[in-house]
């Protein structure tokens, strides 16, 4: 069994490793304790770079929505980084909801 390695999600539900039986639930932005809107796992270092090898295209592993550094410290500083990347899964502004978004003028007028 390899040394822990800390995994970094940004996804709001965090993302399950299931790979060669074993399965490890990492934390996502929805976790209690987040480190610029990251959640932070620790996971065995083989596990994370099999589950790595055969997800390396997966669009959060490629945009860094996840990713994993060897020591604590880095992977928080790594999240401090990040913390202005959006996920495309936040919330909606009830204000501002965007182009597509239609409030009806009732709803508006209630808020």
């Amino acid at each position: 069994m390899a040394a822990p390695i800390n995994v970094v999600c940004k996804l709001p539900n965090g993302i399950i490793l299931d790979h060669a039986g074993k399965r490890v639930e990492i934390k996502g932005s929805r976790d209690s304790l987040l480190i610029g809107g990251f959640g932070v796992t620790q996971v065995d270092a083989d596990l994370w770079t099999a589950w790595l090898a055969a997800h390396k295209d997966f669009p959060a592993v490629k945009s860094g929505l996840i990713f994993a550094q060897n020591n604590e410290a880095n992977a928080k500083a790594e999240a401090r980084e990040r913390e202005g990347m959006e996920t495309g899964l936040e919330g909606i502004d009830p204000q501002n909801p965007g182009k597509k978004a239609k409030i009806s003028p009732e709803k508006i007028a209630a808020a």
